[in-house]
């Protein structure tokens, strides 16, 4: 064990004293004191210097894969636990492409570079010997477009991207670490989606209305479709923020660009880490 107040540790490791910073540098020492690596006694931090050094060398590292500014403390503190413990299990999960009415015959360019970013991730944690395990899901459960009169081919279509999912993926990652949303949830409800008015209450859900009603009033949506489309949004995230804390040691992988919808799964206690976009 080093001591050293808080001046001290900023200066020899040659951090600004930011708010960012000591957003880091909190969640760590409070991930190493957890886990009997870092205890304050008279104002003085005593912490294992290696531990300490190697997760911090290790989160510069991830600068290359992950921007950190989407984050709050909670989020790197599980993060910072579980490369302590050695052991995290990431759970990408990757959204159909969607046309008007059905679903396209290409993969859009963020599932692309997302899935070739996920691999300099395992790079990165191969050589930093990390314990982890990383699933690629695809969310073909509570799917926007499933009208027959709109599109009676949309299940075809459906079919087609995923495919074309499957068959981009497997040049990244085993066909084990690959998967679809509806071999976990496979009931047919899950299929077109249903709402549960049970979680459609409280801060978090406010604030993930307020950000969808932003965002689709800028497609032209009226209030009821906007509603109704955010309630099954918010039922499927709080469906699997609790199916991955029930597993343990994850964190979740958003593929989507709109982080804002993700503090669901930090509020319920879910690591979430962020692709630099």
């Amino acid at each position: 064990m080093v001591a050293m107040n808080h001046n001290e540790l900023f200066s020899k490791y040659l951090l600004v004293v930011n708010n960012e910073n000591k957003k880091v540098i909190k969640a760590l020492l409070t991930a190493m004191e957890k886990n009997g690596l870092s205890y304050i006694e008279k104002q003085k931090i005593n912490f294992n210097q290696e531990v300490f050094e190697n997760i911090y060398f290790l989160y510069n590292e991830l600068k290359k894969i992950f921007d950190y500014k989407y984050n709050n403390r909670l989020d790197l503190e599980m993060f910072f636990d579980m490369i302590i413990n050695n052991n995290i299990n990431f759970y990408a999960i990757f959204c159909p492409g969607y046309t008007d009415d059905g679903y396209k015959n290409r993969l859009g360019k963020t599932t692309t570079t997302k899935i070739k970013q996920l691999k300099d991730l395992k790079v990165i944690l191969t050589d930093w010997k990390i314990n982890y395990q990383l699933k690629c899901l695809y969310a073909d459960i509570f799917l926007e477009n499933c009208d027959n009169i709109k599109n009676k081919n949309w299940e075809q279509e459906l079919d087609l991207n995923k495919k074309l999912f499957m068959d981009f993926a497997l040049n990244y990652f085993d066909e084990s670490k690959i998967g679809f949303l509806s071999d976990i949830f496979d009931g047919i409800e899950y299929k077109q989606g249903f709402i549960n008015k049970e979680v459609l209450e409280g801060r978090n859900y406010q604030e993930f209305m307020k950000y969808n009603q932003a965002f689709y009033k800028k497609m032209g949506w009226d209030n009821e479709t906007i509603k109704f489309r955010n309630d099954k949004l918010y039922t499927i995230y709080c469906i699997i923020a609790d199916y991955l804390k029930s597993l343990g040691n994850t964190a979740y992988l958003p593929m989507e660009n709109m982080y804002a919808r993700t503090k669901v799964f930090t509020k319920k206690g879910v690591c979430s880490m962020y692709l630099n976009l």
